[in-house]
């Protein structure tokens, strides 16, 4: 396997899709992700390897950063808060900008399709190289599994099931009876059911390098087996059993909606950092 080092692994990120307010950006670490302009050099040290086998732990370890400066060009000063002000008197907000790219813009393009659904998802953004395991929600659009309605089946069909007649009772009745309408147990219960579904259609922990050219494709083909495909998986599971994934995005995606509002970075706001380190 390919050494990983802080140059070649850039950030993490998670990325989730929702039926009516579409794609999200939800938070990407480390928070200072500076534009990436070429790949980093061929290192020669095979003493470097065992150091540099633990960088993604080390990675994800490390203090919070200055947030990553805006595009080249505009005219502009450091706020108390750690917000970015244009002379225009815009506020550019901080956590909206990874490597140079509007995380607007990254999370059109990283939430792929159902047919990408658990299978290796690439995306090159030269020089860097984002790679995932998309999860989508189960075709029936619940990302809960419900054991109890499948094992209650057998019962329920027995009691719809009619008794045979007995001997002594006598025949039929020849009138005609009107059905009685059916009962609403049922659909209301499915509209409870569908308040309570999460709106996430999917979600995708994306891991963005920025590999040497020579060893992209076994740097990709090593991470994607050994890290993105199980942490992925773990986090299907958080989310079959808890809804883990989607309670913590709204929380994170409203703490950065109010620290939006009042002008203050995401960082000191008391966001529910378990952001970076819950998932």
């Amino acid at each position: 396997m390919p050494s990983i080092t802080s140059e070649k692994f850039l950030a993490v990120a998670l990325v989730i899709n929702r039926s009516r307010d579409g794609p999200a950006f939800v938070f990407h670490y480390p928070p200072d992700v500076q534009p990436v302009t070429n790949h980093p050099k061929q290192t020669t040290d095979a003493t470097a390897t065992g150091a540099e086998e633990d960088i993604l732990l080390e990675r994800l370890s490390q203090p919070l950063g200055r947030d990553a400066a805006v595009a080249n060009g505009a005219s502009k000063h450091r706020h108390h808060d750690d917000h970015l002000m244009t002379e225009a008197g815009s506020q550019v907000v901080p956590w909206e900008s990874v490597a140079g790219f509007p995380t607007r813009d990254l999370a059109s393009i990283l939430t792929p399709a159902r047919s990408y659904h658990k299978k290796l998802f690439q995306l090159s953004l030269d020089p860097m190289h984002c790679i995932s395991y998309p999860i989508h929600v189960p075709v029936d659009g619940k990302w809960k599994r419900n054991k109890k309605s499948s094992r209650s089946k057998p019962a329920r069909q027995a009691e719809e099931q009619p008794a045979p007649p007995s001997e002594t009772e006598p025949p039929p009745s020849s009138v005609v009876t009107s059905p009685e309408p059916p009962k609403d147990k049922d659909g209301k219960r499915d509209e409870a059911d569908e308040e309570k579904r999460s709106p996430m259609t999917m979600f995708n922990l994306v891991f963005i390098l920025n590999p040497n050219k020579s060893e992209d494709k076994e740097l990709v083909d090593s991470l994607y087996h050994n890290v993105v495909k199980k942490v992925n998986k773990a986090y299907k599971y958080s989310q079959q059993h808890s809804e883990f994934v989607w309670k913590e995005s709204k929380r994170i995606l409203l703490a950065k909606d109010r620290a939006r509002e009042d002008g203050k970075r995401a960082s000191t706001k008391a966001l529910p950092i378990r952001d970076h380190r819950a998932f």
